[in-house]
């Protein structure tokens, strides 16, 4: 007999949600760690709220990174919302928060969303029972990996969105009705590309609960595919159209991985292997662990893994033929399932990683908890034949839930700071070369300049063609006024990845800091093309152009951030500089007002051309040619506009004027031969 209190869904979520608090409260105030500096920190587009919309239509604004720019707007949306919310401070505080909440929030959905899928195969209430996995899942400390890195908040949140979605179809029938439960899975999907996977498992789940009967045979469960795939059509077709928008909206720039697909693939089973031992075992996490991919498929842990991932198919097919035991081949389908974006064909630069099975564990630690509660009730006996017996079940029950708390209150601890996270690192996975120059960038920002470059020189051995650690060693270097040596390092950044804005943003401050403007400012507006919202480079950029009185790149770049940011401190008081200067255009309109000749009219006709404003260009030289008909300049002009709009009919009749109006006009009939060679090479 369960103890009344312990069916009480209000008491067993409060009793959850304490016990969360007291296990991440140590973490709210942990620093920023990994992509949280180019998808928060450095990235421009956060700090303003005017940006929401656009975060919808440019794919730019969720790092400054081109190769990590992907099309997740909520994600970058929810970033900008806590910035604003912290006082437009960057202080890791209020993302942290609101973390938790989501992350609480998801729990208490998990507990329902348990209690509905045991409900359709059991008749009791099994309040108590829902309660150990949304416990275990909570406070495992493989979700502190999540839950301490704010970048990670697009898994987090996608997988609150989805499990929202599910207990919707279960619970609500006029949302399944209406097909209204697909919006939690929009917006899951907006968070991050993982929300597809919603599809198939309530394929899963409609198989399992709705469509297989009692009595399985091959002809029934034939059926009952058939069956289960017209109800999930729409869900179906709803996560292709989201696969598809996501697809359309990435730009090429996007790089998830470097590896192979094949070592990729036969590597993963292992990795899967690893993920489910994670669930009972989790001594081994490691914020970037040093695995390498495995070369053939006679290598035993390919062997092991598919072994492994056989058994678990094999265990979904014997679970589903009883009804009894449908949960845990659910649950086991949804570990499998969750893991297919990040452990199948789609190679991503690491070949593991811990906060990877936040996803996947909601359906292990239900499909687990539920076949031991089976096996206890399958053997009462053993279990369940005196009240001692029972006392020591809810005892190792709290013990074990309680040392997976303590687990996790101490990887809130690792996650602290940027030094503690990659010191953990580096002992845990000491042949990661970017655990080591991690590390070395910390005690870097110590001022530990000479054990910051023992590391660097050890990750070396790992990753020779780095770029960032090229631009670490040249950092160090620079700062112990080894400046031959640290120029080399950042050229050679530049030379293993010269579409990294880093590479050439560092590289320019390093000039910038030895006088070395003008070779400054290339690399600095090189990185600024690459990264439009960097914000270092756009300082420094701002800076040159303001000693060199070049107000047309100042005005230029100050609109640039004031169009992302308004209130920019910085770019307003550059802009402020500005005072009376007028573009070139403004003075022609000034002087044409003061005086209409035919050398002020063009004279503005050549500041449209050169702001490439072609078609108020050749407005003006008609105004010319109202004025002077017989002005072959005029039509000159009009030519190489209808030359830059690729309009060629149109160009060549205005050159054709030109020449004969003036015979020995070269430039026209440079501009016509120009344009009858384009037409021609369109033409064949």
């Amino acid at each position: 007999m369960v103890p009344s209190i312990f069916r009480n869904p209000t008491f067993l979520i409060g009793a959850l949600v304490v016990a969360l608090i007291v296990t991440y409260s140590n973490h709210f105030n942990n620093s920023f760690h990994f992509d949280d500096s180019h998808t928060v920190v450095n990235n421009n587009y956060i700090r303003s709220l005017n940006n929401l919309p656009i975060f919808f239509s440019e794919t730019n604004t969720i790092s400054s990174l081109p190769k990590n720019q992907t099309y997740r707007p909520l994600f970058t949306s929810s970033i900008a919302i806590d910035y604003w919310l912290g006082g437009k401070q960057m202080k890791s505080l209020p993302f942290h928060i609101s973390m938790f909440l989501f992350f609480a929030v998801q729990c208490c959905v998990m507990y329902y969303l348990f209690r509905e899928i045991v409900v359709t195969v059991r008749a009791e209430s099994p309040n108590w029972f829902a309660i150990i996995p949304t416990a275990w899942y909570a406070l495992h400390p493989v979700n502190a990996e999540t839950i301490n890195y704010i970048t990670s908040r697009s898994d987090s949140y996608s997988t609150l969105f989805i499990v929202i979605a599910l207990l919707f179809y279960i619970k609500k029938k006029k949302l399944r009705k209406y097909g209204l439960y697909l919006i939690p899975v929009g917006i899951a999907c907006l968070f991050k590309q993982t929300g597809i996977m919603f599809a198939p498992i309530l394929f899963v789940y409609i198989f399992l609960f709705e469509a297989l009967p009692q009595e399985v045979d091959f002809k029934n469960a034939y059926y009952s595919i058939i069956k289960t795939l017209r109800l999930t059509l729409a869900a179906f077709l709803f996560s292709g159209a989201m696969y598809l928008l996501q697809d359309l909206m990435t730009p090429s720039t996007f790089v998830p991985g470097a590896h192979s697909v094949a070592h990729y693939l036969i590597t993963q089973p292992y990795v899967i292997l690893r993920y489910f031992t994670i669930l009972f075992f989790p001594f081994d996490l490691s914020a970037d662990t040093d695995w390498g991919l495995l070369r053939t498929v006679l290598d035993d842990k390919f062997v092991l893994g598919l072994t492994f991932l056989a058994a678990t198919v094999c265990l979904i097919c014997k679970f589903a033929i009883k009804t009894k035991y449908r949960p845990v081949s659910f649950g086991l389908a949804w570990f499998l399932i969750a893991l297919v974006p990040t452990s199948s064909v789609i190679p991503l630069s690491e070949v593991t990683n811990d906060h990877r099975v936040f996803f996947p564990f909601v359906g292990l630690v239900f499909a687990v908890a539920y076949w031991v509660w089976i096996q206890i009730e399958n053997h009462p006996s053993l279990f369940l034949n005196s009240m001692h017996k029972k006392v020591v079940i809810f005892a190792s029950v709290i013990l074990i839930l309680s040392a997976f708390a303590y687990g996790t209150h101490q990887r809130n601890i690792t996650w602290n700071s940027e030094k503690s996270l990659w010191k953990d690192v580096t002992e845990k996975s000491p042949k990661n070369g970017r655990g080591l120059m991690n590390y070395g960038l910390a005690l870097l920002r110590d001022g530990d300049y000479a054990q910051a470059e023992q590391y660097f020189n050890l990750a070396y051995n790992y990753l020779p063609y780095y770029s960032y650690l090229q631009i670490n060693l040249g950092v160090v270097k620079s700062s112990t006024n080894r400046l031959a040596e640290a120029e080399d390092h950042f050229k050679m950044a530049i030379r293993f990845d010269a579409k990294n804005p880093e590479s050439h943003y560092f590289y320019g401050k390093f000039l910038f800091e030895q006088q070395e403007f003008d070779a400054a400012m290339i690399s600095l507006e090189a990185c600024s093309k690459l990264s439009p919202g960097h914000v270092g480079s756009n300082v420094l950029l701002m800076k040159l152009y303001y000693s060199r009185k070049d107000w047309d790149n100042l005005r230029r770049i100050c609109v640039s951030i004031l169009n992302i940011l308004p209130e920019d401190q910085t770019a307003l008081f550059y802009f402020n500089q500005l005072g009376n200067y007028k573009t070139p255009i403004e003075l022609a309109l000034i002087q044409l007002e003061n005086e209409q000749t035919i050398k002020n009219y063009a004279a503005l006709s050549f500041a449209y051309y050169n702001d490439r404003q072609y078609q108020n260009c050749i407005g003006v030289c008609y105004e010319i040619l109202s004025i002077d008909s017989l002005n072959p300049h005029a039509y000159n002009t009009i030519c190489s506009s209808y030359n830059q709009l690729k309009l060629w009919d149109k160009a060549i009749a205005a050159c054709n004027k030109a020449v004969n109006l003036k015979s020995d006009f070269q430039l026209a009939k440079n501009n016509l031969s120009w344009a009858e060679v384009q037409k021609e090479s369109e033409n064949e």
